[in-house]
Formats: C-alpha cells, structure tokens, sequence
C-alpha cells in the first residue's frame, strides 16, 4: 500500500483541544507536556524514580499460566513480563473493550501504536527496556458495545443477556457467534486460519478475559505484547487507600471540577465532573455505588452500607469494587506506572481532566500520546475518487459539500460566477441610489434581500436539476462515503480489521506498525496498490 499523510487539521474530524495537542499548542498552564519527543524520555528517565513493579509481574505470570494459548511462542513475552522487575524496565500501554474477535479497526490500530512506539524506543534508547502491554476492560459491563462485528456490510452479534462484567462472562455462547462468519472466514486460506485461532482461544478458555489475552496473543505474541487484566485481587490490594479516600471526600468529583474549569477556558471537557465513581462487582453484577441521606448503596438498591462497613469491606474485598471511566486511569497507573500511555482523542480528552486529581493522589502522570489513524482506500474507491478530481482533503468534507463541488465542476452553469457577477450590478445600483437624495433605500435593501433569497432557491433547482442529469455522480460519492464513513462514522469504529486479514495475512499488522505515526502529528491514508 502506498500512504499519504495529511494534518489532522484538516480532516475535520478532531476537536480543537486535540488538534493543539498534537501541534504542540495547548493552551492549558496546568499542562505543559503536549506532544513530547524522544529526549523528553530519555531527560523523564534520567531524573525520575522507578517504582516496584513485583506484584503487577507475579499477578501476570499467573494470569498467562491458566492461559491456554494457540501454538503461540511465549518466549519473548515471558522475557517482558520478567524484565518487569528491572530498574531499566519501563512499560507502554493502551486499553480498550474487549470486542468480540478483536473488532473494529481502532483497537487494531491502538495495540499496533504501542508496538511501533516500543519498537522505536528499544532502537533508540539501548540502556533501558520498552515493554508493550494492552490494559484488558475486564470490569467493563457495556456488553452491547462489545458483542457485534461489521463484515461486509453485515452486522453479526453474539447473542448474550448479562449485567456482568465481560472478563468474567463465559466464553462457551460464542461458539454460535462464530457459526455465524464461519463461511465468510472459510472463503480463504488467511480465513480459515484466522478462524483456527477463534475456534481455539474461544473453546479452550473458560472466561472471556483469558480468551481475549489468548487471541491477542496470536495476532502480537511475536511482539512481545503483554496482556493485563487489573480485574484482580492483588491488583486491587493497591489501589485500597485510594477507593477509601474516594468514599470518604470525593476526591475524583472535586478535582476534575477544578480541572473542568481550568479546560472550560478554552476547550469543552470530554467528561462532565461524577459525584459517584465506584461500581460494586459481585454475583455477577457491576452496580454504581451512591451516597444518600446518609447510606451507601448500589443503584439497584440491593446491597446497603454505612461509610464504616463501606470502609471495612473495601479493606476486605477490594476486588469487589471497580472504578469507573475517571477513576480507572488512577488505578492503571498504581498498577503499572507507565511511561506512556496511549489512546485515542476521547481518551486524552478525559485524561487531561484528571491531571489535578493525580497530582494530589501523588501519583506519577504518564506521558500522553495520541494513537495512529489511518484511512484505508480500496483499489475501487481510488478509482472512483479520481472520475471525481478530488484530492484526499476533499474525502473528509460533508457529503453535500462534496456533491456541490462535483456539480459544480461539472456544470455548464456556473452559479458561484454568475452571482458575483450580479451581485456586482446590485452594488453599483447601492452606490448610484444613494447618491441620489431623498431616494427610498429601504425598498432597494428588500429587493436585494428577495433577490439573494431567490438565486439561492435557484441554485438548488439547478443542484437537483443536475443531480438527475449526472445520477452516475452521485453512485460513485455514495460509494466512496459508504467505505470511508459508512452510517456517516469513521471507517475504524465500524468496520473489523478481519476483511484486511483475510486479503493480507498477519502482514497487515507488520504494514500498519511501519506506517504508524511515531512522535508524528499526521493523519495517515492507506492506498491499495493499483
């Protein structure tokens, strides 16, 4: 594939905190790490300490131990998770949902950003280790945003009613699910071996956590890729004093407020401040907890606690309880204390409101960097985007403004011309009119007023005119928009990485980690080869 890097400016398609951040322009005084460069690691490196790192390595080599793997080489991970307890050792994370079979393409695209940046920095920086680890959201109960895959225009769900967190669900449903793509998956031989892996890691793993580690360790293994799951009692054990301060004074709620307000001045936050940010995990249920009159209590009013048998049971059972969306990245770091970490815009969005929030927890704030894009072209979409004349910028303005400018390339009637041409007539009558005294102006600006109504009830007659006259046009852009933002969505959050897979083998993911944007600020478009 050939590629094409273009600003994320000019896409379109990203906020304007975003757009600062990756142009090393944030406008926030509490924050002023931005978009670093490889000696802001290396200097990081150099003056920061090291935490122990024994618990998260002891919890991991029993998490891959029961752990069935497919015919998967765990040599080098084992190797990382071991260099675990070295002072040279530094990790670099992202995380995610636990999609079934790995879809959509934004989660493909995450993992290949740690592996490039790991990749990089284990060339460029020969006294230290870069470990590449994906954060599991084991405890993540949103099952309906999990359960289906796109393929081809088709939508195919695993069928399952559950208030459970997903790591913990059973994986034996999925075989019907997987009955569902297995033509589609058969058709190849890249298919067929993909479907091997499902087949596997789906069957031979009782819970849909280490199923999910076994599959991504088919696709990344050979990267050494670590895959964590915090959802764990020893995990949780560190992260005790945090839940405890958290039930005592809202620490969460009152630093993102603060955090909130100092973005307000010039962005728009991505979340709003929540005064309740720990679920309660148990009999296979995740409930917010939330304080009234008094009382603790989960949402569905079940289980009851005063702030004393709170306190006590977190102390107890601290794998009971879970945080949400603001609280986790403060238990990711307790457990793994990263150097990066790596998300998508949303992500850093919310991230940089909790940055307050970590430094009075005291907590290390991990370097932030934005994850790869990329927008793949197929050979039939280039061709048509060629008929069209449109550049690459011209794939992420609005479909209508897209057709105009087709139309109007096109058209013998040339309405933009034509309306300068009159609109010129009309601001020499304005001048001659007001030379003239006494002369009724407010009839003349009525009159232009109408006129412009009219051109422009005109210029749409003329748009539909000629949308009937060049209805091959409109196919082509339907297309295109169908491909690259079908259900107008980005290509990534809907379609799976599995049709690439089945065209290019494991060499897509080789492909993607050498065009991913390392210490970059571009949007990068993939073109299939002609």
């Amino acid at each position: 594939m050939k590629n094409k890097k273009i600003s994320f400016n000019e896409t379109g398609l990203f906020s304007k905190l975003i757009c600062d951040f990756v142009n090393s322009d944030l406008k926030l005084d509490f924050f002023n790490q931005s978009f670093f460069q490889l000696k802001d690691i290396k200097n990081h490196i150099k003056y920061s300490e090291k935490k122990d790192n024994t618990i998260l390595l002891n919890v991991l080599k029993e998490q891959y131990k029961k752990t069935n793997f497919f015919n998967s080489k765990l040599s080098l991970i084992q190797s990382n998770i071991n260099s675990l307890q070295n002072n040279n050792t530094y990790t670099v994370t992202t995380g995610h949902q636990l999609n079934i079979c790995s879809g959509p393409l934004f989660l493909i695209y995450k993992i290949i950003s740690v592996l490039a940046y790991t990749h990089y920095l284990n060339k460029n920086i020969d006294t230290c280790h870069f470990v590449p680890c994906f954060w599991m959201a084991t405890e993540d109960h949103d099952f309906e945003e999990i359960k289906n895959i796109k393929l081809y225009g088709k939508d195919y769900n695993w069928n399952l009613s559950t208030l459970d967190a997903v790591g913990n669900l059973p994986t034996d449903s999925i075989s019907i699910f997987l009955d569902q793509i297995r033509d589609v998956l058969s058709a190849t031989e890249n298919g067929i071996n993909l479907l091997d892996i499902y087949d596997f890691v789906y069957t031979k793993n009782i819970n849909y956590a280490d199923a999910t580690r076994a599959l991504l360790t088919s696709f990344f293994g050979n990267h050494g890729l670590v895959v964590v799951d915090g959802n764990h009692p020893k995990l949780k054990q560190l992260f005790v004093n945090d839940l405890k301060e958290e039930v005592c004074n809202q620490f969460v709620y009152n630093t993102v407020l603060r955090n909130n307000n100092l973005i307000k001045t010039q962005y728009k936050p991505e979340i709003n401040a929540m005064q309740a940010n720990i679920f309660y995990l148990n009999n296979k249920k995740r409930k917010k907890i939330i304080f009234d009159k008094g009382v603790f209590s989960t949402s569905d009013s079940i289980y009851k606690w005063s702030k004393n048998e709170l306190l006590s049971e977190i102390e107890t059972y601290p794998e009971r309880f879970s945080p949400n969306v603001l609280l986790r990245p403060l238990y990711q770091e307790r457990v793994m204390n990263n150097l990066i970490y790596i998300g998508g815009p949303s992500e850093l969005s919310y991230w940089l409101q909790l940055v307050i929030m970590f430094k009075e927890r005291k907590q290390v704030f991990p370097f932030l960097a934005l994850r790869s894009h990329f927008l793949i072209l197929s050979k039939k979409t280039i061709k048509m985007q060629k008929k069209l004349g449109f550049q690459d910028f011209d794939l992420f303005i609005p479909y209508n403004k897209q057709l105009r400018k087709v139309i109007n390339s096109r058209s013998p009637i040339k309405t933009k011309k034509y309306f300068q041409v009159l609109n010129e007539l009309l601001l020499d009558f304005e001048k001659k009119f007001h030379s003239i005294d006494g002369f009724p102006m407010n009839s003349f600006y009525v009159f232009q007023k109408r006129f412009n109504s009219e051109f422009k009830r005109l210029e749409s007659k003329i748009l539909r005119f000629e949308k009937t006259k060049n209805a091959n046009v409109l196919n082509q852009l339907k297309f295109i928009n169908e491909n690259i933002f079908p259900n107008n969505i980005a290509q990534e959050r809907v379609i799976s990485f599995i049709p690439y897979y089945l065209k290019y083998g494991p060499h897509f993911f080789d492909l993607l980690i050498r065009e991913s944007s390392i210490f970059g600020n571009k949007y990068t478009i993939l073109k299939e080869d002609e």
